[in-house]
């Protein structure tokens, strides 16, 4: 729990955190808008998409180390955590190969045949898109039980 004075000290490195921050994606567009190899917008779109999979790679590094962990450790609840986590990774993962790929492949087609506004490509989108959303619930909620280890 914080307190006044831990607050109070940590106000210093949030500052520090966001200065970083902003010094990174302020450096980071300068590199994008200076690259000789793509244009600006592109080079943008390249930046987020690759700091993003380093991201995601990162969070399953995290996840076998936080295995590892829970393989050697005795406590019940930990080991229940853990599964509780990578049957949700799992059931994201199995969705996205499952569901949204073929459904995206699905939409591209019917664009291509019927065109965007066509209300079966519009339903077929709307459609995606609340099951990429129970997607990232999922993905949260796996978060959410890493991060907060509930019924401990």
């Amino acid at each position: 729990m914080d307190t006044p004075a831990a607050s109070t000290r940590s106000l210093p490195s949030r500052q520090l955190t966001a200065a970083i921050a902003l010094a990174v994606v302020v450096i980071a567009l300068v590199f994008a808008l200076e690259s000789a190899w793509y244009g600006n917008w592109y080079a943008i779109f390249r930046v987020v998409h690759i700091s993003v999979a380093v991201f995601w790679v990162g969070g399953g590094i995290m996840l076998t180390v936080l295995g590892l962990k829970a393989e050697m450790s005795d406590d019940p609840n930990e080991i229940a955590l853990l599964v509780a986590g990578l049957i949700g990774y799992a059931l994201t993962m199995a969705i996205g190969t499952g569901v949204l790929s073929p459904q995206a492949k699905r939409i591209a087609g019917l664009s291509e045949a019927k065109g965007v506004t066509d209300p079966e490509t519009q339903a077929a989108i709307r459609r995606i898109l609340v099951i990429a959303r129970f997607d990232v619930a999922v993905l949260l909620l796996v978060v959410a039980d890493m991060v907060t280890k509930p019924f401990s």
